[in-house]
């Protein structure tokens, strides 16, 4: 190293040639590898921009980067680098098979977990099958680097090797304390905060942290095209003793929670980073260089270090429980700020040397690699400052586009360098416009993102309210948001304290929380599973009400009521507002698919489900019961079977049916469910059904979709007896049928209905096919018919989708965005229609009663609003969602909305 600066061959180990170097062998696999790297970053912006509210975002944000992206670009380049360091001329020829041993294991372990983020069976058996196989790599690679690290040979940074040693030894201990999270093993020593923070620790600072700390004494005096100062030598064995010391103290305070040694451990490792840049910055000042991968090196280990100093104050304030909201709270700085851009700067300027072939070809990679890498790196980190100092709002949204953006440029770039030159010479005038424009559709999405008013947040009068109220008694309340429910649901508070309500999320999907109080606006951040917000409302000097905002959660049952003690103690003017009380996110489901029986189940207040006079008030904002297995009915349509002779056999049976939480009825049913199985084919198929009445009366069948003489196959038929009914559908359609046997308003109002769907000509395939019945009931007193009086009023009592009131909120339907949608309706009665529609959507295509009334057309380019059916009318409609996020559907008939007849869309 003692050539002259302008002497390039003796510069960094990384460009020398006195080593083979990994290109000469399996070019294939560094491909490879590669391409896998930036597949776990590009789904990482993805997942940014998506944000799903059932996805576990965070969890899976940092894992695909960190776990993903990170470990597979360590395993690779630590082999790389240690091979240039020691001189090696044997090579690494077992690299292929530990990255594929660790990709099965990372994927393993992400598409167990991410999804809920709960313990079950699959999460257990896939997080421990992930991290075996994880273990078995990175302990193979550790043995590996540990044999070059031992050879005489090598240069001045030899010693580098053990970083990477040393940070296969903190993933080994990290990733098992991981897999006993996700399965719920409990911590055998400390609680599972500790060892939740000794993981992340472990994982972050150790394996991650390590490897980067020893790469950059290697890639900063090559990125900065200097002759390395005699410091970075000498500072590689006080930074690695510093920073494996500091490792290990911090984990064992955090694991222990004692604060004084993980403030000590986390002291040293800075102290280590510190020692770090001193000799970085000798070696910067002999360079008259400023290349983007050098500025994005520093600006990385700039966020690294802002992060650590974040911890240690967190740490000394609140210990393991601070460390861990740290890492939640602060996934942009981590995962973007410090290690994509990291990344994004060490293959910026290895890529070209991997793959450049010769110097013509390094410096043609180089340069595309390096389009407007001021502008990517000025939008990355505009972007990540943004989401390091906002909560929420338009701003935060910027700063999610802003990054992702960023990030999704470098990788159309990086892409590019993965296609052989031949190739890539072909559609290198594909490469300048992409990533030209990619960035300006991201900048103006972004710009409109951002809301012209605040920033999200309602609560404009907390302050004055505060101030106004600092001399009274303050009266702290928990309020609980769990999915569709709100705890409590009515809240009594004494006259003239002074109220504010810590509001916690529990739920799967977002939530938020708002009030009026006399004349000022109170409302929390939409805030996802496990975050909290405070409201600090003041004086309630009359009941008020708070509800959730988003999508139709108020119709399905968030609302609170908020009354003062005084106003509680006396007569309430009754205003007919309803309190609703649900919960699907802690459980409930009924259970009905066709052809199944409900027994006795919970209702919403954990009573079984009465056959007595029902409190519908309650079944309508009811949790659905048997906890955690709640399933709506399948609502998903099957295609029409092959052959043109369809059989069914079809049992008259009375059974027992729950239609609500704590509503149980005895129903007359064709095949124990409600509505009954449903029947598919085409025009001109035939369809023969063998009814068998296995009930106390006689019942019939009549079915709309068949021509034939109403006295012979819809007679009725006496119980024990059997009856078949032939007929050829000659027409298109969806079609009801129904018992016929008078009096024909009970039958059906006690549950005898279902539909045939025969298609119509060249119906063309769709995504997603659903059919919904809709139907109104007269519950009675649960042992008895549906009352006939109230049916002949049309005083119904529930309003159903699929026989069950709501039941879709609790366990929404789910689309793919982009993807088309056909729902299929059937309005049963037999009193109530529909008026279908979805909120948020625009129909593209409506079928109503045997023919198109709308379908594409890029002339008119008209669309629907609402599928309007009388009772026993049919039809269907098809639209897109083209936005990730929760659309409700229901009758526009909004009093029979409110009685049950709403459900959700999950756009993901």
């Amino acid at each position: 190293m003692a050539a002259a600066a302008g002497d390039r061959r003796e510069l960094p180990l990384v460009e020398a040639r006195t080593h083979p170097g990994p290109s000469y062998r399996e070019p294939r696999l560094y491909r490879t590898a590669h391409a896998v790297i930036f597949g776990y970053l590009a789904l990482a912006a993805v997942v940014l921009a998506a944000d799903p509210a059932w996805l576990n975002t965070r969890w899976l944000t940092i894992h695909l980067v960190f776990l993903g992206a990170a470990t597979t670009a360590i395993m690779v380049w630590s082999s790389h680098f240690s091979q240039a360091l020691t001189r090696s001329v044997t090579g690494d020829r077992w690299l292929g098979r530990r990255v594929a041993v660790l990709t099965v294991g990372v994927v393993s372990v992400l598409g167990g977990v991410a999804p809920t983020g709960h313990s079950t069976l699959a999460v257990s058996i896939g997080a421990v099958t992930g991290v075996a196989l994880i273990l078995l790599a990175v302990g193979a690679h550790a043995l590996v680097l540990a044999r070059m690290a031992r050879t005489r040979f090598g240069g001045p940074l030899k010693d580098v090797v053990w970083f990477y040693v040393a940070a296969c030894g903190a993933l080994s201990l990290g990733a098992p304390l991981g897999a006993a999270l996700a399965t719920g093993v409990p911590a055998t020593v400390a609680t599972s905060t500790g060892s939740f923070a000794a993981h992340l620790h472990l994982n972050i600072v150790g394996w991650v942290g390590l490897t980067v700390l020893g790469s950059l004494l290697m890639l900063g005096p090559a990125t900065l095209r200097a002759r390395m100062h005699p410091r970075v030598p000498r500072a590689v064995r006080p930074v690695l003793g510093t920073g494996v010391v500091g490792l290990a103290l911090t984990v064992a305070g955090l694991w222990a929670d004692v604060h004084v040694v993980a403030v000590a451990g986390l002291g040293l490792y800075i102290a280590g980073i510190g020692i770090l840049m001193v000799a970085l910055a000798a070696t910067a000042r002999n360079s008259r260089a400023r290349r983007g991968p050098a500025l994005a090196l520093g600006l990385g280990m700039g966020w690294f270090a802002a992060y650590l100093v974040l911890d240690l104050v967190a740490v000394a304030t609140d210990g393991s429980a601070g460390a861990v909201r740290l890492v939640t709270d602060k996934v942009p700085m981590l995962a973007l700020g410090f290690l994509a851009q990291v990344l994004i700067a060490a293959l910026t300027f290895l890529l070209p040397v991997l793959f450049g072939g010769g110097p013509a070809g390094h410096k043609s990679l180089a340069g595309r690699l390096a389009l407007g890498w001021s502008v990517r790196l000025g939008v990355l980190n505009v972007g990540v400052v943004l989401l390091a100092s906002v909560d929420t709002g338009g701003w935060r949204t910027l700063g999610w586009l802003l990054a992702a953006g960023a990030l999704v440029a470098f990788l159309t770039l990086a892409v590019s360098v993965l296609i052989p030159e031949a190739v890539s010479t072909r559609l290198r005038w594909a490469w300048t416009p992409a990533v030209v424009v990619a960035p300006v559709i991201v900048l103006l999405t972004a710009i409109a993102a951002v809301p012209g008013g605040d920033d999200g947040s309602a609560a404009s009068a907390t302050s004055a309210t505060s101030a106004a109220g600092s001399d009274r008694e303050r009266h702290v309340v928990d309020v609980v948001l769990s999915d569709f429910h709100v705890e409590p649901a009515r809240l009594e508070v004494p006259g003239g304290a002074d109220l504010v309500l810590r509001v916690r999320n529990e739920g799967v999907h977002n939530h938020d929380l708002r009030l009026e109080n006399d004349g000022d606006t109170f409302a929390t951040r939409s805030l996802r599973g496990g975050e909290e917000d405070e409201l600090h409302v003041g004086t309630v000097t009359e009941a008020v009400e708070a509800w959730c905002t988003i999508g139709a959660h108020r119709q399905a049952g968030m609302e609170m009521e908020i009354v003062p003690v005084d106003a509680a103690s006396g007569d309430l003017e009754d205003d007919g507002a309803t309190t609703h009380e649900t919960n699907p996110g802690a459980g409930g489901g009924h259970g009905m698919h066709d052809g199944e029986t409900s027994g006795d189940v919970s209702g919403a207040d954990g009573a079984t489900a009465t056959n007595g006079s029902p409190d519908l008030e309650a079944a309508l904002s009811g949790t659905p019961s048997q906890g955690k297995d709640f399933e709506a009915r399948d609502a998903r349509l099957e295609p029409a079977p092959g052959g043109t002779v369809h059989e069914i056999r079809l049992p008259v049976q009375e059974t027992d049916v729950v239609v609500a939480p704590g509503i149980q009825r005895r129903m007359w049913t064709f095949g124990g469910s409600v509505p009954g199985p449903v029947l598919r084919g085409k025009v001109g198929d035939v369809v023969e059904v063998t009814l068998v009445n296995e009930g106390s009366m006689a019942h019939s069948i009549d079915f709309h979709a068949s021509e034939v003489a109403p006295d012979v196959e819809m007679r009725s038929i006496e119980p024990g007896e059997s009856l078949v009914y032939r007929f050829r559908a000659e027409r298109a359609g969806v079609w009801m049928y129904h018992c016929g046997t008078a009096p024909v308003l009970q039958h059906v109002a006690n549950g005898m209905y279902g539909a045939v769907v025969i298609d119509p000509p060249e119906l063309e395939p769709v995504d997603h096919e659903y059919l919904l019945v809709q139907s109104d009931m007269y519950v009675g007193d649960g042992d008895e018919p549906a009352p006939l009086d109230d049916a002949r009023r049309g005083a119904y009592d529930l309003v159903t989708f699929n026989g069950y009131v709501n039941q879709y909120l609790h366990d929404p339907l789910t689309v793919g965005v982009g993807e088309r949608v056909r729902i299929w309706v059937l309005a049963a009665g037999p009193n109530g229609g529909s008026a279908f529609h979805v909120v948020g959507s625009q129909f593209e295509t409506v079928f109503k009663e045997g023919g198109y009334l709308l379908r594409p057309d890029e002339e008119l380019r008209g669309g629907s609003q609402t599928l309007d059916l009388a009772a026993s009318q049919g039809g269907f409609v098809e639209f897109t969602l083209d936005r990730p996020g929760e659309y409700p559907f229901l009758t526009h008939r909004l009093g029979d909305a409110a009685l049950g007849a709403t459900g959700l869309m999950l756009a993901e």
